[in-house]
């Protein structure tokens, strides 16, 4: 009987429910315990991914950082949308993050938001957005998942409060809290996998923390 089992196995017209997790494309999230967790072994290729952070500070953009670093210095382009706060540029190049690969958008309103965002991820040319939105609709979120993933394009979306995107169809959803130990993190969605008990991450040195300034002038020391 197992051997029969064996041969079975062994067709090419038989599907393991195991196999999808290694035919997935990823990038490596730059943190062992957390690629741990992650379909693929990290970040999916395409796609969007929420990330929930009750307010900015939470350590998002350290977590992000090794994968924006990575992209910015194989030529490709990223694109901040809306951010609550000026990523300041000397401290992304010191953290050997490519500034001429980085563009920031400021659109007026939602509306406008949205347009651009999605002119972003389809185009072809944007490996990477990363976006805050007041609120999204459960139709432009599964909107933005489709033509990310045509554009081959990797989004990550930034949101207060988890219910706000419960329905949203997207791939991978994680939130994150500061604590004294680091960041916890507690993945809400993933494919192929259940909700994972929180388990908190060391984002590493001060130094990657990000300076970032507000319009207003106002200062605001990371870590994001």
């Amino acid at each position: 009987m197992k051997s029969e089992l064996s041969q079975l196995l062994q067709r090419n017209d038989v599907w393991r429910a195991n196999q999808w997790q290694a035919e997935l494309k990823s990038y490596p999230s730059g943190f062992a315990r957390l690629d741990q967790e992650l379909a693929g072994g990290g970040w999916p290729q395409t796609g969007v991914c929420q990330l929930i952070c009750a307010e900015p500070g939470q350590g998002e953009l350290q977590l992000l950082l090794p994968l924006i670093k990575r992209l910015s210095q194989d030529n490709q382009w990223l694109v901040w949308l809306s951010p609550p706060a000026i990523p300041y540029p000397p401290a992304l190049a010191a953290a050997g993050v490519d500034l001429a690969q980085q563009l920031w958008l400021q659109p007026e309103d939602h509306k406008q938001a949205l347009w651009a965002l999605e002119q972003s991820v389809s185009s072809g040319a944007c490996r990477m957005a990363l976006a805050w939105l007041d609120h999204l609709s459960l139709s432009q979120a599964r909107r933005l998942q489709l033509v990310a993933e045509k554009g081959n394009c990797l989004l990550f979306l930034f949101v207060a409060q988890a219910h706000e995107c419960d329905s949203h169809p997207v791939q991978l959803k994680l939130e994150l809290a500061r604590q004294l130990q680091g960041t916890q993190v507690r993945i809400i969605k993933r494919r192929g996998g259940w909700p994972s008990a929180p388990f908190v991450l060391d984002l590493g040195d001060s130094e990657l923390g990000i300076v970032a300034e507000k319009s207003s002038g106002e200062v605001i020391r990371g870590p994001w």
